[in-house]
Formats: structure tokens, sequence, C-alpha cells
């Protein structure tokens, strides 16, 4: 019985991902499904034995720039959500950062509409994301070669192949190999914050930019897309008259710290990066910021700074919540 139980279970993950036949929609979808390769993953995630475009593992596949469908051969300095003027980038859709969103609306995942795998192929595809990436590594023994960087499961032994591209660390050679993430992978105000949209993983592993570039795309079936998950989200402020307090809610633990610091950054709008006040507070209390201006709209983020040791090593933190505004009262 449980093993007619596994066998449907693995029937319905391929049905889930499988697109719909022509007779049941408008266009066909534009990519044949890829064949899957179930490494035992946690999460259920089963990886495209090739990338998106191509049967062929040693052949790349069809490139890609960030939040953009259609495959293309040229790229240039903007795409569907990323627009250039005055020699700097702004993020309209997908932006965590305040110095380079024309808008911020704390997306950090790309939407279904936006994916080049669920368009491509159709339901239950998508992009991998930094945490399926991270996922995969977490659980595969690494064979670099080079042509192939073969990651081989540690939980059941099958096998997958990535094209060793390869990269220099200055004059060093190193494997990697290099693919589209589809959720952010930098999450504070600093410039690249709204760029970190690929992964670079050989004997190590990174995030990097830039959003407009051209990338291919490993498809993944199955799991969720989880964007970031905020170490500290801000609370809503309490207004009373001219003035409007601020805190924030903590997800680590206090206790391994050894030096930590929090504090408030309140702007006057979205454009600029210098925030109109910053303010300390200790945890479990707020930020209170006086002789704010009737009927206009405030952004704010709840800071941290932490330090913490393990063995003989120091390590440093710093991290910002989610962006949040609030309009005073008249």
């Amino acid at each position: 019985m449980k093993k007619l139980l596994l066998v449907l279970a693995a029937v319905l993950t391929v049905a889930a991902c499988a697109p719909e036949s022509s007779e049941n929609q408008e266009n066909k979808p534009k990519y044949d499904a890829p064949e899957l390769v179930d490494l035992g993953l946690p999460s259920g995630v089963k990886w495209a034995a090739s990338d998106l475009g191509s049967a062929d593992p040693m052949v790349p596949g069809d490139y890609f720039s960030w939040g953009d469908t259609d495959a293309a051969v040229y790229f240039g300095s903007s795409n569907k959500y990323w627009e250039y003027e005055g020699g700097n980038g702004y993020a309209t859709k997908y932006s965590v950062s305040m110095r380079q969103g024309r808008l911020v609306d704390m997306k950090t995942v790309l939407e279904p509409e936006d994916d080049a795998a669920t368009v491509g192929i159709g339901k239950g595809w998508r992009t991998p994301t930094y945490d399926d990436f991270m996922e995969l590594m977490d659980n595969c023994s690494w064979q670099n070669g080079e042509e192939t960087i073969v990651l081989t499961s540690l939980r059941n032994g099958n096998s997958i192949t990535f094209l060793n591209r390869g990269h220099y660390e200055g004059s060093r050679f190193e494997p990697s190999s290099v693919y589209m993430s589809a959720s952010l992978a930098c999450y504070d105000l600093r410039a690249s914050a709204n760029n970190g949209v690929y992964v670079l993983f050989g004997g190590d592993f990174r995030a990097s930019g830039y959003r407009t570039l051209g990338m291919n795309v490993r498809p993944v079936c199955g799991g969720e897309a989880k964007g970031y998950e905020w170490k500290v989200n801000a609370t809503e402020p309490e207004i009373s008259g001219t003035s409007a307090s601020i805190g924030g809610v903590f997800h680590f633990d206090e206790e391994v710290l050894r030096e930590y610091k929090y504090y408030v950054k309140l702007f006057d709008g979205i454009a600029g990066d210098t925030p109109l006040a910053r303010k300390e507070f200790a945890r479990g209390a707020k930020a209170t910021f006086s002789g704010l201006e009737a009927g206009h709209t405030y952004y704010y983020i709840v800071c941290y700074e932490a330090k913490w040791r393990e063995g003989s090593y120091t390590y440093t933190e710093d991290g910002n919540s989610e962006v949040r505004s609030f309009t005073m009262g008249n």
C-alpha cells in the first residue's frame, strides 16, 4: 500500500507540472516540458535536467532578462520593469530599494505572469528562487569537471548536470555556473538591492545582478516560490498629534548577540536614500518622531546592527525591515 501511495504521489507531481494540452489552451506552450530529476529534496521540488529552451544539459538554453518572458539575443540597459535614466537604473516593479525604486512594492519573487518558466512551459513550472538553489546545494555533493558541474543527491543518489562556465577570483579561475533566480537575493537599501537576481555557484555560492542581463533559466517543478523572510518587521506607527512612534518585531535570538543596536529611519519620500531622521530605540520600545507635517506621507524602515562570536570569530550583520509608510492626519 505504501509503495502504491508513493507511485501515485509521483504521478500526481508530474501531472501537476505537465502543461495543459493545446485543446484546453488558447496558446500552445512555447517550450516542451523538460525531463525532471528527483533529487529527494525535503521541499519536494524537482529540477529540470536541462535549461529552458534546450533538451541537452551540455547546450545552454535561451536567455532572458529578469521579469521578461520572451527570449532575446540582445540585452540593453532597460527591460520590462527596469528603467534607465541619467546614468541610474530604477525598478518599476519588484522593488525593495528606495534609492532604486520608482515605487517600493516590496515584491521579492517573480509572479507567474513574469516568470519565463511558468509562461513558457505551463502551470506548476517556475524559475528557482534563491532558497531553491540553497536547498539544492545543501543536499548534494559536487564534482567539478572541465566542462560540467555534477551535483549528486545525498538523499537518493540521483544527479543533475550544469555547464561549468567558470569565473575568475583575481587571477585564479574557479569552476562555476550562473543562473537566474526568481527572487531578489539582496534585501537592504544599498544600490544593489533591486539587482540581486542571479546566482553563481561552484565551490561556493553567491548572489549578484543585474536584472537587465541575459541569463539562462533552469526550471523547477513543485514546491513554493518563497520570498525573503525578514528578520525584523516594522510595526504600524502610533500617531498622536504631530508625533509618530515606531517600533519593530525581531525574529532572531538576542541572547547570542554580543552587541546590538536598533533604530528607525524616517524618509520624506521614496526617491531619496538620505533619511529625514534616524532614532535609536531599545528592543520592546519605540522611536518617536515629533513635529511631523499634517497630511504628509512618510516612509520608514526599522534597522538592526548585530555582532556575535562563534569560537575565535566575530560576525557582524546589519539589515532592515520592509519599507512601510503612513500619512499624518490633517
